[in-house]
């Protein structure tokens, strides 16, 4: 949706797009991503039981939707492979792997915006 901006990993904060105000403002990092996060499932949820009565999925990626859905509610902790770093659980290591997409890909959210809203981006960000 590119309606959210982290600009530091290190501390609390990030900046999403309010459409009343029509400007980012501050919110905390971990309640706009959380709710990001849950978006997104109830998203994966909703296409899953639609398609699920079909045959537009085979039973091989119905069976790893339904554990990645499953994996998200749970709580044991989750411990990633390539770096060995332990989470409270793998939802919270899906959250922390979409703030690094999103600050990862700042430059070309701010340049999709620039695009969008028509003018240049660069002294907006400044201004944040």
């Amino acid at each position: 949706m590119k309606n959210i901006l982290i600009t530091n990993l290190k501390d609390k904060y990030a900046y999403k797009y309010d459409s009343i105000q029509n400007k980012f403002i501050c919110v905390c990092k971990n309640e706009v991503v959380h709710d990001l996060v849950n978006e997104r499932i109830n998203n994966i949820r909703e296409i899953f039981e639609e398609l699920s009565t079909t045959s537009k999925i085979n039973d091989s990626t119905k069976r790893l939707i339904r554990e990645f859905l499953d994996k998200m509610t749970h709580e044991d902790k989750y411990t990633e492979d390539t770096e060995g770093t332990t989470y409270k659980n793998f939802r919270t290591y899906k959250e922390h792997r979409v703030k690094i997409l999103i600050y990862n890909n700042l430059d070309k959210i701010s340049k999709d915006l620039a695009i969008i809203l028509d003018k240049p981006f660069d002294n907006q960000i400044d201004n944040i």
